[in-house]
């Protein structure tokens, strides 16, 4: 996936959107409660598969309790609201005597489990640590008993070896727990060796983490590492670790397997010995909602149009009813699906609000970037462009030079026209002289002769006292050419 920018308003406008899913979960949520009276208290509880009449009425799913009432709580419900108070008592009620919690109700069948008691604990905590306390720290202590001691880490029951997915559930909910705020020594170590163990099954070459050490990169178990992790605060955003997993995160976006870690529990006697295994149980999730909060968690850039895709996708993935599918199950509703969308969403929403005119800077100034790399990439063919102007411009001047040219050759020729008809025009008055010619061609012969005749002597000799007898005769020659031809003239005017 590529690292797209985005408007000034894209964001502002997700958040918003993601608001108005916010708010259809809550409905379909609020719709599917089922609440009963139990020694005078309402409890509330939900089904695992929003379904109806997908679970019989007396059975009560552990974890949708949780999840449900965790999922309506960040969708803005107040905690003091009757839906969450009556969860709240039930989940208390449902505790197991040894701190833990199992999953079907009722049932003798099933043991504590790790991830039930991630459930609750991180609800309970979220809806009133003082009021529960006493059942947050009997569920924080049941989940350091089952702690592997040799190894470190946790398995999806006490005894089970230990596991990339309920360990990371494990430390995340002692950490979000009062218990780990008060700093109780024992389980600060045990979310130490908790962490460490964790960050051992880091694969070393790109940073990620899947269900066991030796398998390919997951998306999903990177970013449910890497919320405990940054959870416990043993590693800060920028430490080493958390920037390998956020990066292979951001560049394997599109490795949308989703949790599917399965296991059986162990059914026991009333001595507590193992007899076989019960259930099987199978965890799947939505793959883009993990993953989506985990990089909020890990403090990637909210413009980041890689982490914005995520938000798309999760926003334009809810069904009408307010409900997200899950892969492996997209024909039913899981609430757990719902709990993980809200979950990613809200994150959105909070950190949106709380750098909104930060935001709003960032984005203006990454619009400028666009604008600029765009013109960046036209460059090229701006100067491809300039270049074909400059070489038009060039054809254009040596057009116009020859233009002007033939202007300078054409004035000059109208100039010569011009000076000629001007000649004309001095000869326009010797126009009497044809018709002289006409009446006395042979006089005006002679007296034209004798003219160049003189002008020619003129020119070859230095003056008129050089005119011999010949030259006389000539004139006297010239003269009787015109006495006769005037005495012809006449002569031809008389009437016969």
């Amino acid at each position: 996936m590529e690292n797209e920018g985005s408007s000034s308003g894209g964001v502002l406008q997700l958040a918003s959107q993601a608001e108005e899913n916010l708010v259809l979960a809550a409905d379909l949520l609020k719709s599917r409660a089922r609440s009963k009276l139990h020694q005078g208290q309402n409890e509330t509880h939900w089904d695992l598969f929003l379904e109806t009449g997908s679970t019989p009425a007396d059975t009560i799913e552990t974890c949708a309790i949780s999840v449900g009432a965790d999922a309506l709580l960040r969708t803005g419900e107040p905690t003091d609201s009757g839906i969450i108070q009556g969860a709240g008592q039930l989940v208390k009620r449902l505790q197991r005597k040894d701190g833990g919690w199992t999953s079907f109700v009722p049932s003798n069948e099933e043991e504590s489990l790790t991830l039930e008691a991630y459930f609750a604990i991180r609800f309970l905590t979220r809806v009133n640590a003082e009021v529960f306390r006493s059942v947050i720290e009997d569920g924080v202590k049941w989940l350091v008993n089952a702690e592997n001691p040799n190894t470190g880490g946790w398995g999806f029951f006490a005894g089970d070896t230990s596991k990339v997915l309920p360990t990371a559930y494990t430390v995340t909910a002692i950490c979000a727990s009062a218990v780990y705020q008060k700093r109780d020594i024992a389980v600060r170590d045990s979310i130490n060796r908790g962490v460490s163990w964790l960050l051992q099954q880091q694969n070393k070459s790109n940073g990620s983490w899947n269900h066991t050490k030796e398998g390919e990169g997951s998306a999903v178990q990177t970013s449910v590492v890497l919320r405990a992790v940054l959870g416990s605060q043993l590693l800060r955003s920028h430490s080493q670790q958390i920037i390998r997993a956020r990066n292979w995160l951001l560049e394997h976006l599109d490795n949308r397997e989703s949790i599917a870690d399965l296991y059986r529990f162990p059914v026991r006697d009333s001595d507590g010995n193992i007899t076989g295994q019960g259930r099987r149980i199978n965890h799947v999730t939505p793959p883009e909602a993990v993953i989506l909060e985990s990089l909020l968690y890990a403090g990637t850039d909210v413009l980041d149009r890689r982490l914005l895709g995520l938000v798309k996708a999760v926003i334009s993935s809810q069904r009408d009813d307010g409900s997200w599918p899950c892969p492996q199950i997209v024909n039913e509703r899981p609430i757990f699906a719902i709990w993980e969308a809200v979950g990613a969403l809200q994150k959105f929403i909070e950190l949106v609000k709380r750098d909104e005119h930060i935001l709003a800077i960032k984005e203006q100034v990454e619009h400028l970037n666009e604008r600029l790399s765009a013109t960046e990439n036209r460059l090229p063919s701006i100067e491809a462009s300039v270049v074909a102007i400059e070489q038009y411009k060039a054809e254009r001047n040596r057009d116009l030079n020859e233009i002007q040219k033939a202007l300078s050759e054409a004035n000059q020729n109208i100039n010569i026209l011009l000076f000629f008809r001007e000649g004309l025009s001095v000869l326009r008055p010797l126009g009497g002289l044809t018709h002289l010619i006409k009446r006395f061609p042979l006089a005006v012969f002679g007296v034209l002769a004798m003219i160049t005749y003189v002008i020619i002597k003129l020119l070859t000799v230095s003056s008129l006292k050089k005119i011999d007898y010949p030259d006389m005769g000539l004139f006297l020659i010239a003269a009787t050419v015109v006495v006769m031809d005037t005495i012809r003239y006449y002569r031809d005017k008389k009437p016969k």
